[in-house]
């Protein structure tokens, strides 16, 4: 039986048509719509507000109406591309004639091949427009001559930032600056390397805005590699909850900090068990086999993340996959690490920063970022030499002789993570203005305050590993004498020769002849100092770095891999320490380099004594005493309070700090790092970690009193002047009252408050009780 089309109806001919070009499809629409346009059959401007309208209707039959959730803006733009093309089609078929078509047709298939620039007809409103139909105009005006595209250069601008808006970000500030280095070519770029239809979230459009600003033909950074990256849309992530039943954690945020504790369990457990789409895990079972035995590492790319005074830092897990098994096995392995990365968008460490942050209400979408880890195979293992953090800010100086204008670096050895978790390790601080002056003032400080443990990647195993650095340092190293010395009793002695036989428990990480002999720094302070100019703003950076050698002099070869505003704090106006105040009343006073500030009216002190910690031999208990803080942190978060304790506080390890998240300290006003008079546990300051840069962003200020520096020191009268509230407080943890001290300020007087003044010109911290009324 054959069917015969004439009796068909016209629209539905013109489908059947249609659907013979498969790929061309979207072309001939294209077409068929400025057809219409130019014959005035029907105005952009009503075209597109027909489409919205029908776009709603087709909501109402569907169901979406009656749904309290938004519908989400990648599933609105599909359903409008799908109205448009209906209406385009309907309208063709009932106005023009089949010839007409035909000549579409004709037009397009002896023209494959040949470049169009027929922009004339950009009469359409760029923000209903398909994306394709967007990119190809953009294409077309960039291909132009410089004259000619002058004409159209507003259309360009627009188009690039609808493009921007779909594809990277629509946070403002960055479509700000980005508008104005993408080209439509870098956006198709990154549409080749993109898995779904939506954004690929604030950490991957960050990498690749800092890359296109580094190839720039003025660029000094142009030889600075990026890793080969690849996204997860935001859109992967709604229908990871749809296909596998977790709709439910949409209010998760919405719930109490102790509702958020006890589900954060029950959905990393959910999470894990679910499937990615099947679309989805084909694509990266290809993306997997492309790049088979190199190490990947999956990162999350929110669209709240590093943004302007919000970078998420550490509220989002990364994972490392070796890609080493056989190809199902790391797929699995990488989609594990994707279910994890988005359970941790309800991890009560980020609804608490939501919350602060004034971003609870937002709809927080999580994108994927692939990236090829940038490292050498040394036997077992895959690293890079070098890598760490940087901030073209440093709000950290340990000598007024220090510039802060030039940067601050975090360096390790081996991969970037011990440079910006809180570990039990140490990296090496560089001052970018003097890279040549340490924080620590003698031998055995640098030898105790250098990096013990390598973090990497085993090869044989497939897995991410944590190892002492004697177990992968060696004379075979060329490159073993920048980076470490020698150790002999009390003394650090340079490398002269790379000797395979050196004893690898006598080598000390100092770094010391990376900055003296190659272009380390150098590179650095270029790279910080380009991208915050055209930032706009500081920057905070992540890197890996190789070590080159051209005729046996190294040469360092820079991978940036992640590129964010800086979270500063500033004060206008710089402190001074009254000279009036009654010696008394002084509750700690403080000497060292601190940032200007004034806190005023505190009512409360958490104060955890240093010898009463340090009495608490067990690991677990250390633990639970964190989680109390945690609680105080909750029952005084309407009260000003300040915390005061030993050590670096957010450590891994309890030993040598009070184990804390952001969660457990966010509401009070001040964190103070106490180092004792006998040989401090950890005296390294926190700058530069996640954890430093939580307290920056939700305006917690820091002070480390150093007892051991002349004319620091912890009033008694605290003790003896105030009681202890812990039990009244919080009695279910009055079991840890002689480790937690509560004290209330106004506990004798309504009007007594502590105020803290830190002024960095002095260099002087004074914390004192204000008997004004």
């Amino acid at each position: 039986m054959t069917l015969d089309l004439n009796s068909l109806p016209k629209i539905v001919r013109l489908q059947l048509r249609i659907r013979q070009y498969p790929i061309l499809g979207k072309k001939i629409r294209d077409k068929m719509l400025k057809e219409l346009f130019n014959r005035g059959i029907i105005t952009p401007n009503q075209m597109d507000q027909e489409v919205v309208e029908k776009s709603i209707e087709s909501q109402q039959l569907d169901g979406q109406n009656k749904s309290r959730k938004k519908e989400p803006d990648e599933v609105w733009k599909l359903r409008t591309n799908h109205v448009r093309d209906y209406l385009t089609e309907f309208y063709f078929a009932y106005n023009l004639p089949m010839t007409a078509f035909d000549t579409i047709i004709n037009e397009l298939v002896d023209n494959q091949d040949k470049p169009t620039s027929n922009v004339s007809g950009i009469n359409y409103n760029p923000e209903m427009a398909p994306l394709d139909l967007l990119m190809s105009h953009g294409e077309q005006i960039e291909a132009l001559e410089k004259q000619e595209r002058q004409v159209f250069e507003h259309h360009l601008q627009e188009i690039k930032v609808v493009a921007i808006k779909t594809i990277l970000s629509d946070r403002l500030e960055f479509i700000g600056t980005a508008k104005n280095w993408f080209k439509i070519s870098d956006l198709f770029h990154i549409l080749n390397r993109r898995y779904g239809t939506g954004k690929i979230g604030g950490k991957a459009a960050g990498i690749e805005l800092a890359k296109i600003m580094m190839q720039s033909h003025d660029s000094p950074t142009r030889d600075v590699r990026t890793p080969l990256s690849y996204f997860i849309a935001t859109d992967v992530f709604e229908q990871f909850k749809d296909i596998n039943n977790l709709s439910w954690v949409m209010n998760q945020k919405y719930r109490s900090p102790e509702e958020i504790n006890k589900l954060f369990p029950k959905i990393k457990r959910d999470f894990s068990q679910g499937n990615l789409p099947n679309t989805i895990q084909n694509e990266l079972k290809q993306l997997l086999i492309k790049h088979h035995k190199q190490p990947i590492i999956v990162r999350s790319s929110s669209l709240l993340e590093d943004s302007y005074g919000t970078s998420f830092a550490g509220k989002y897990d990364s994972y490392f996959c070796g890609n080493q098994a056989e190809t199902d096995d790391n797929l699995y392995e990488l989609s594990q690490a994707i279910s994890k990365i988005y359970a941790s968008v309800y991890s009560p460490d980020a609804l608490i920063y939501r919350k602060k942050m004034g971003l609870l209400d937002y709809d927080e979408r999580m994108a994927i970022l692939i990236q090829v880890v940038d490292g050498e195979q040394y036997g077992d293992y895959f690293y890079p030499p070098i890598a760490g953090v940087a901030f073209s800010k440093n709000q950290y100086r340990w000598t007024p002789r220090i510039d802060p204008d030039q940067g601050l670096v975090r360096l390790v050895y081996g991969l970037g993570t011990r440079a910006v978790n809180q570990t039990t390790d140490y990296a090496r601080m560089i001052a970018m203005s003097h890279p040549n002056i340490r924080p620590e003032s003698n031998t055995n400080s640098i030898i105790h305050y250098s990096q013990k443990k390598i973090d990497l990647i085993n090869l044989k195993s497939n897995k991410f590993q944590t190892k002492l650095i004697s177990s992968s340092l060696n004379g075979n190293l060329k490159w073993l004498r920048l980076i470490a010395e020698k150790k002999t009793d009390n003394y650090l002695s340079n490398i002269i020769v790379n000797n395979p036989g050196i004893e690898s428990d006598s080598l000390v990480l100092t770094f010391t002849e990376l900055i003296k002999r190659t272009d380390f720094t150098t590179k650095m302070k270029k790279m910080l100092q380009y991208l915050s100019t055209h930032y706009g703003s500081p920057v905070d950076v992540e890197f890996t770095a190789k070590i080159e050698y051209e005729y046996d002099k190294p040469q360092i070869s820079l991978c940036l891999v992640q590129c964010r505003p800086q979270s500063l704090r500033i004060t206008n106006n710089p402190p001074k320490i009254p000279s009036y105040i009654d010696k008394s009343s002084v509750i700690f006073k403080s000497k060292g380099i601190v940032r200007d500030a004034h806190i005023k009216n505190i009512k409360w002190i958490v104060y955890i004594p240093i010898k009463q910690y340090d009495t608490m031999s067990s690991y677990s208990s250390k633990t639970n005493l964190a989680r109390v803080i945690g609680r105080i942190n909750h029952i005084l978060q309407d009260e000003n309070f300040i915390l005061i304790g030993p050590y670096r506080w957010g450590s891994n390890n309890p030993d040598l700090g009070v184990k804390v998240t952001y969660a457990d300290v966010h509401n009070s006003k001040m964190l103070i790092e106490v180092m004792p008079e006998t040989k401090a546990k950890s005296t390294e300051p926190s700058y530069g970690t996640h954890f430093f840069q939580d307290l920056v962003e939700a305006n917690i200020y820091t002070l480390a009193i150093n007892l051991k520096a002349e004319g620091s020191f912890i009033s008694d009268s605290l003790s003896s002047n105030y009681t202890n509230m812990l039990s009244t407080i919080c009695p279910k943890d009055s079991r840890f009252n002689d480790q937690i001290k509560i004290y209330n300020i106004t506990e004798h007087n309504k009007h007594h408050t502590l105020n803290v003044i830190m002024v960095s010109e002095t260099e002087q911290s004074i914390g004192f009780i204000n008997t004004n009324n």
